[in-house]
């Protein structure tokens, strides 16, 4: 048993985005992304500013980690910036994510761990994967809450 996303933010999908290039641009800082790695790499997410937020899994140490140390406005507290990693089951790690300009939430193994995480990003946003090629999934930009 673990935790999930609700099944009400499907609602806010736009037109999906294969994972099958080396990046791919996403028109604002707010995405949904279901992912699945099968070797250890990492997930870069970079903003306009050049800010970044790195995802990354460590098979051979069943870790995942964000790491958020090079991420607008990280030298507001010296607590902030920093990468912070979980203990995962099995020798892949699916990844299912949500991110706005200033939070984003990481469901890893259909909830088996769950990361939250403030961020200060400005869209649109690339995300890029270093993996050896054994990656597979969707990206999303999301539509607003706010009508």
């Amino acid at each position: 048993m673990g935790q999930r996303p609700i099944k009400e933010l499907t609602a806010l999908r736009g037109a999906p985005l294969d994972i099958s290039a080396a990046s791919v641009n996403v028109p604002a800082a707010s995405l949904e992304t279901d992912f699945t790695m099968g070797a250890g790499g990492t997930w870069t997410i970079t903003d306009a500013k050049n800010s970044t937020v790195v995802i990354g899994f460590d098979p051979g140490a069943k870790l995942v980690f964000i790491d958020r140390t090079k991420s607008a406005n990280a030298n507001f507290s010296p607590d902030f910036p920093g990468r912070h990693a979980t203990r995962i089951t099995g020798d892949a790690v699916r990844v299912h994510a949500y991110l706005d300009q200033t939070t984003f939430e990481l469901f890893f193994n259909d909830g088996e761990r769950v990361m939250s995480e403030r961020v200060y990003l400005t869209g649109p946003v690339k995300l890029s994967w270093d993996t050896n090629g054994k990656l597979s999934g969707t990206v999303w930009a999301m539509k607003s809450i706010w009508k």
